[in-house]
């Protein structure tokens, strides 16, 4: 145990790295005399014995139950996880070792997250974000700066989910401040991962917040923030991190798109969500390679508004096409519905520019798949718009 310097004599304070323990004991032994060592000496052997030695068990037994909870939270098993955290707070005594209660606090925070999933959303989110700010009580800045910025990380998440169920302007920003705060600590040299996490984060929080003001500025901050998470979050390093902050960066300029700069923002997304398509490949990632294959679709689509219709409702089709090489009938009815419907809607359109008998043919076999799945009882809005779209399709195949 490190001593005070304070408590020993000049030649103490001036030992040298390596002097041996019995000089150090020699030296105070000519300060206080052999009486007064003595009894420091059994005061500490007191110490250990009836209070720090117990403390230590009562920690460590806490510690293995923590940790017990930890690997059930890791591995998704939220219910079971969180009764033990509920369960060390109502039992144990958790207050007196503030590392082990700002870590429970924190973990259960994540538990009531992950059940907002299924359950009691606007509830779960709330306890979840009291619990992280109970943990940060704990995990100051100024104390634990990298577990504060990590607990509020979180709260940011969680604000950005309370804002789809009500004060969605209010949450959104005080999510933006949150992750601001977390990129101040955990930056780009220190903290890579954490950094990269926070960027993309926060660049969700500004897609949400561009529906309810200053669109154009919001997105191109999204953009910014999605840009630097990619600064880490590389192929060749984090493949799968950089397919998701390339599908984000896809999906905020198909927003984009919308409000400014039509063309170059769609070739835009269309250029990040191939980048995906490089990791979410058919053969590793079938269902993610449909939803990416299909969203391709949907932007040659738009393209094909702004130039090049026939070839870029040909690419459209394609990319539909090999959506349905996953999204089948049998497995994804819904999906392969929607699938079916756009190419429907593709070959409708292609039949205006090019071999109208044929294509229009193939947009009404479309319709017919779609019609297999989206039936009137189940799906009355979808079946009138495709059975609209359908007898569009017929009436012009004969005119």
């Amino acid at each position: 145990m490190k001593k005070s310097r304070k408590s020993g004599s000049k030649g103490y304070s001036r030992k040298q790295p390596g002097r041996p323990l019995s000089g150090i004991k020699g030296s105070i032994a000519r300060t206080l005399g052999g009486g007064a060592l003595a009894a420091i000496i059994a005061g500490i052997v007191l110490f250990y014995l009836f209070e720090y030695a117990p403390m230590r068990k009562v920690e460590e037994a806490l510690r293995l139950r923590l940790d017990n909870a930890n690997t059930l939270l890791s591995g998704k098993i939220i219910d079971q996880a969180l009764g033990i955290y509920q369960d060390m707070l109502r039992t144990d005594p958790v207050g007196e070792y503030p590392k082990i209660y700002a870590e429970l606090k924190a973990n259960e925070g994540t538990c009531y997250f992950e059940l907002a999933e299924v359950s009691d959303k606007e509830d779960n989110l709330n306890l979840a974000i009291r619990a992280y700010e109970e943990a940060l009580k704990t995990y100051t800045a100024e104390k634990s700066p990298h577990d504060f910025a990590l607990v509020l990380n979180n709260v940011g998440a969680a604000l950005t989910r309370l804002a789809e169920i009500r004060d969605a302007e209010l949450n959104l920003n005080l999510a933006i401040k949150a992750y601001e705060k977390v990129l101040r600590m955990d930056t780009f040299e220190k903290y890579p991962l954490s950094y990269a996490v926070a960027q993309d984060n926060l660049g969700g929080a500004y897609v949400s917040l561009a529906r309810f003001r200053e669109a154009e500025v919001n997105l191109g901050l999204s953009v910014k923030a999605y840009g630097e998470a990619l600064k880490v979050h590389t192929l060749e390093q984090y493949p799968l991190k950089y397919a998701i902050t390339q599908h984000n960066i896809g999906a905020a300029r198909i927003r984009f798109a919308e409000i400014a700069d039509r063309e170059m923002n769609l070739d835009l997304a269309v250029k990040a969500y191939k980048e995906v398509l490089r990791i979410h490949t058919l053969e590793q990632y079938p269902l993610k390679y449909a939803t990416t294959q299909h969203n391709v679709g949907a932007l040659y689509l738009y393209l094909a508004d702004v130039r090049d219709p026939e070839e870029n409702l040909g690419l459209a089709i394609k990319a539909y096409e090999d959506a349905l090489k996953i999204r089948t009938v049998e497995k994804y009815p819904i999906d392969y519905a929607n699938t079916q419907y756009n190419l429907g809607y593709a070959y409708q359109l292609l039949a205006e520019i090019a071999n109208p008998e044929q294509n229009f043919d193939l947009a009404i076999k479309a319709y017919e798949e779609a019609l297999t799945v989206l039936t009137l009882e189940k799906y009355p809005r979808e079946y009138r718009t495709t059975m609209s779209n359908m007898e569009t399709a017929r009436r012009k195949s004969i005119e």
